[in-house]
Order: structure tokens, then sequence, then C-alpha cells
């Protein structure tokens, strides 16, 4: 958390990468679902990566995003995805991040025969750019908080499939928000992952809900709203109210 006590992504990011649920703000639990979005900032976003990448505009990608590292489930992913593209052969999958098992991941696409199927697209500053271009996304982690890139592809109005780990149900319903399974099943990431791509309709209305969700629940303003709750709480006072205008400027 930075000095101000608003995560910055890098914050949550590390908060993931170690499987925490909460962090220690002063003498104050902050929990990983205490993280908020700057909604606005995805919406009319350019999708850029298709050209980048050569792939058509027909072409279905199912995308993730995060550190490569045990936690992520990213395996799973691998394996899903060679049993997906048997049937869906115009798809592609595109894993975004960095991490100590990027080296492994990419063998594996080689020897699964995915190597022209599964984009590697690196460490991206152009997150906004990268949920639009993703049809799909998938977070198969193992452990979780709440994850960063979870609540930025709900800001991005993406149908999402996620595992029931951590506080990612608060977030995703099954069958409401998107379509949660449960951590380590192949088979089940593998249906839930058929089911988007065959169902655009459902794709459409889970996506929606999840946007709905995350303006009433996760924003930035509303997280903001929290913060403010828990420096009432340090500072034992509640009256005056800092509120979320003061507590940015004295960030």
């Amino acid at each position: 958390v930075s000095e101000s006590g608003i995560s910055t992504r890098a914050n949550v990011e590390a908060l993931e990468s170690a499987g925490a649920d909460a962090i220690l703000v002063g003498t104050a639990i902050m929990k990983a679902d205490d993280i908020g979005v700057k909604i606005d900032e995805f919406d009319d976003c350019v999708d850029d990566l298709r050209d980048e990448f050569r792939l058509d505009k027909e072409t279905k990608i199912i995308g993730t995003v995060g550190r490569l590292v045990e936690i992520k489930g990213l395996r799973n992913l691998l394996t899903a995805a060679g049993e997906i593209l048997n049937g869906f052969q115009d798809a592609r999958f595109m894993i975004v991040g960095d991490g100590p098992l990027r080296g492994e991941l990419e063998r594996k696409s080689k020897e699964f025969g995915l190597a022209d199927k599964v984009i590697f697209a690196g460490l991206r500053n152009d997150l906004r750019q990268v949920y639009a271009t993703f049809d799909i996304f998938v977070l198969p982690s193992l452990k979780e908080g709440l994850s960063m890139a979870l609540l930025e592809a709900m800001a991005a109005k993406r149908p999402i499939v996620a595992t029931t780990v951590g506080a990612i149900p608060k977030a995703i319903g099954h069958m409401k928000e998107g379509v949660l399974i449960r951590p380590g099943n192949v088979e089940e990431l593998k249906e839930a992952i058929i089911s988007l791509l065959k169902d655009e309709a459902l794709s459409a209305t889970l996506a929606r809900n999840a946007y709905e969700k995350i303006c009433a629940e996760f924003s930035a303003t509303a997280m903001c709203a929290n913060y403010v709750r828990i420096y009432e709480r340090l500072l034992k006072i509640k009256e005056p109210s800092m509120g979320c205008k003061g507590l940015k400027e004295t960030a």
C-alpha cells in the first residue's frame, strides 16, 4: 500500500503473488477485497493488439493477465487450451505477464503443439487494450486474494471464467457475473471456456452483470469510502469525516 493508503497495482500484484488475503495498514487490516478500480479508464478502449500479433478480427482470444507463478494455475490453462483448440482451431490463447514459470510454460506449449496458438505477450503497459482484445478472460488461480486483473476484466466488460478461491466469489457469482470452477479442475476449466465460446448471448449477459457489480461495489469511489472508514477507526473519530476528497489531498 502506498503512503496514502491507496493500493497501487504493483502493491496489489505483490499481495496476490504471495497468496495473501490481507495486509497491515498502520494498525488496521486491509483485506485483499478492499481494492478499487478506476472504471472510466476502461471505457472505449481501442483494440490494437490483434494487428500487432497478426490476428484476424474473427479470431476468438482467451486471455489471462498476471505474474507467471505457481499459484496462478497456468499449467492447467495450457492443458485445457490443448483440448479446447482441438474443437476451436481458430481460437488463440494469450498470456500477459512475466515471471519465473515463463520458460517452462513456453516449453510446454511447444510440447503440446501449441506454439503458434498460445501467445506469450510478456509485460505490457497497455492493459486497457489488452482486455479489449480478449473475448474471454480466464483466472485459473490455485490461490488468490482478490485479483486486480479480475476487477479490471470486469471493468472492461469481459466474460469471465475464474476459480472459487480467496475473495473471488465475493466479486463473481456463478452464472451471474461469470463462470466459477474449482481450482485445479482442468475439465471444469475446459467446459467453462467452451460454454462461453459457444454462447455469445450468455457471454454478453455475464459481462454486463460483472460491469454493473464492479460499478456498484468495487469502483475506486466505493473503495475510497472503505479506506475512509478504516482511517476513521484508526483515528477513533467519526466527525468530521476526511471524505474521499480529503484523502486524495493527503496522498
